[in-house]
């Protein structure tokens, strides 16, 4: 009969005892021991692979966002922005205008665009300018002064840029709240945060748009030059670069408490994980067809099926986990891919932000 492993500590394999010592990832010490036949003796002399309890990897892959054509150059005016206004009469004795602040010892201060898009201006009072480009905002003030003034001359600035903000989070070495002036792409916008500090994980790193993971790979593109990657942005997105520190994998299925297990220092093995799942004494566990989804980056993945019962039977050694894998136990009969992935979704639902970015596009975001 089978002995069901119920925790693991840090201890190792006893030589010559002929047993493993076990208990709980949180290193309780009064975890109980149990014995079972030496890991090692189905092991001595064992070619490399021959006891791989892993039955195969099939690589998954997210469709990545296409690149889309550059946006237009010329700047689109919102909320919030300042703007610099000019109105000079066709008069022969000229009458200028500086419609807001006039100039001060540090600059020019202008009128800025209201949260409904307009701005408050002599003579022709409130003007919607949100949504235009700067040569059509002077185009429409030249209409209205018409009525007042001969033949009238618009000048229009950008002073400060406001509406259209770009969010870097996380592991940059000037993370905030940065303003788009111009077109701007991802390479461009890791600029503006003075580039990436070292503890910064690119395999995690995700663009959010509308409160949704994007299908953009930063690790390909910075680390393997795929400048596919280099979309364009838009107003409002994110940018998120995770610590690397940050450091656990995800056990869920048929296992006494599905969650997060904490890494010891980037290191946990499947048994280990099991462990910091709770008890694995479950009748009609499929212990044969235990699944790990990996993630390589944002939109590349692999699927390892693992024989664990040979694990847990002390035949082989239990494979080593990766930052952020989901291990999968499934219940007996459970079938298909299809039918693990909709087993899984709930559970995923509630650890959200904290799984990779890859993770999500391919199963909470699966249709």
């Amino acid at each position: 009969m089978r002995h069901l492993l119920l925790s693991l500590t840090a201890g190792s394999l006893l030589a010559g005892a002929g047993f493993l010592t076990l208990g709980c990832a949180s290193g309780d010490k009064n975890a109980p021991i149990m014995t079972r036949k030496d890991i090692t003796s189905g092991l001595g002399g064992a070619a490399p692979g021959q006891n791989d309890p892993i039955l195969s990897r099939t690589p998954l892959e997210v469709k990545s966002l296409e690149r889309e054509k550059a946006p237009q150059t010329e700047y689109v005016v919102g909320p919030w922005d300042t703007l610099y206004v000019n109105v000079l009469s066709g008069q022969p004795d000229g009458i200028t205008e500086s419609l807001g602040t006039p100039m001060l010892a540090a600059g020019v201060s202008g009128t800025r665009v209201d949260g409904a898009g307009f701005i408050q201006l002599p003579a022709v009072r409130r003007i919607e300018v949100a949504g235009l480009t700067l040569r059509q905002i002077q185009e429409k003030l030249e209409t209205a002064y018409k009525a007042q003034l001969n033949s009238p001359q618009v000048v229009v600035e950008l002073l400060s840029p406001r509406s259209q903000s770009l969010y870097l989070v996380g592991q940059f070495s000037a993370p905030g709240v940065h303003f788009m002036d111009r077109p701007t792409d991802v390479l461009q916008a890791l600029a503006l945060g003075k580039g990436l500090s070292p503890a910064g994980d690119l395999r995690s790193a995700r663009l959010l748009r509308d409160g949704k993971i994007i299908a953009v790979d930063l690790y390909r593109l910075l680390q393997q030059g795929d400048f596919t990657q280099n979309v364009w942005l838009k107003p409002g997105d994110t940018i998120y670069i995770p610590d690397k520190s940050e450091q656990v994998v995800f056990v869920m299925g048929d296992v006494g408490r599905p969650g997060a297990v904490p890494m010891n220092n980037g290191h946990l093995t499947l048994l280990e994980a099991f462990s910091g799942a709770g008890s694995l004494n479950h009748v009609g566990t499929d212990w044969k067809k235990v699944s790990i989804i990996r993630s390589h980056s944002a939109t590349r993945g692999e699927l390892i099926v693992v024989d664990a019962e040979r694990i847990l039977n002390g035949e082989t050694l239990p494979p080593s986990l990766q930052p952020g894998d989901v291990v999968f136990v499934p219940r007996s009969g459970l079938g298909k891919w299809d039918d693990m992935v909709n087993e899984l979704r709930p559970t995923l639902q509630l650890a959200g932000d904290t799984l990779q970015p890859f993770v999500q596009l391919h199963i909470l975001n699966r249709k």
